[in-house]
């Protein structure tokens, strides 16, 4: 069984991001006229709190339980829409 030692997996993980970075800048350096650039760094979504949503949920169908839907009445008007009414224009 083969060990690395650290400074190797530190080389191998600057050389690498030094691969991927000199490949991006050629693919955008090269790209056609109105294509969108290529990211460095794509931003990953983080994992949701499960148990957060699930709370969540069970407070919002108490309320809707207990006072109908009229909070979302307020979210509406508090950002000055309409109300969807369902018809297709």
């Amino acid at each position: 069984m083969f060990i690395r030692k650290e400074y190797e997996n530190k080389f191998i993980h600057d050389t690498t991001w030094m691969r991927n970075s000199v490949y991006n800048a050629t693919v955008n350096a090269n790209r056609k006229k109105n294509a969108r650039m290529q990211e460095l760094h794509t931003k990953k979504q983080s994992k949701a709190d499960v148990e957060y949503n699930k709370n969540a949920i069970k407070i919002v169908e108490e309320m809707e339980s207990a006072q109908g839907k009229s909070w979302v009445d307020m979210v509406y008007q508090a950002n000055g829409w309409r109300r969807p009414t369902g018809e297709v224009r």
